[in-house]
């Protein structure tokens, strides 16, 4: 019983992890490269920039398949940290608007979690 729950453990974190060559998160970490630049900002601000920005929606849309706060913010904890051509999605910390998010340009990517644009 318990290496059946240890197999579905692993599992469920494989499934949480980026795919390294998955295009729909790179050109949305790039689209809000562009758009926030080095702004913080929360999901539904990011959404609000969407309307704004077609791109970025587009973007959006793509890898989330919606303009949700809720499902944009669940996809950025599954790619935080993940380099994406030496941008990085980090978590600042919280408000009451819920977390805040940033985009980091890294000035070097780490080979064991880059994930080129396409």
């Amino acid at each position: 019983m318990h290496a059946e729950m240890r197999k579905v453990r692993v599992l469920l974190e494989e499934a949480r992890r980026p795919e390294p060559g998955d295009v729909r998160y790179s050109e949305l970490v790039r689209a809000m490269r562009e758009t926030v630049r080095d702004k913080a900002f929360t999901t539904a601000e990011l959404v609000e920039y969407a309307g704004l920005v077609p791109a970025l929606r587009e973007a959006i849309v793509a890898a989330v398949g919606a303009l949700n706060p809720r499902r944009i913010g669940k996809l950025l904890r599954r790619i935080e940290g993940h380099d994406f051509d030496g941008v990085n999605i980090i978590r600042i910390g919280a408000d009451s608007s819920g977390v805040v998010w940033g985009v980091r340009v890294s000035r070097v990517s780490n080979p064991q979690t880059r994930t080129a644009f396409a």
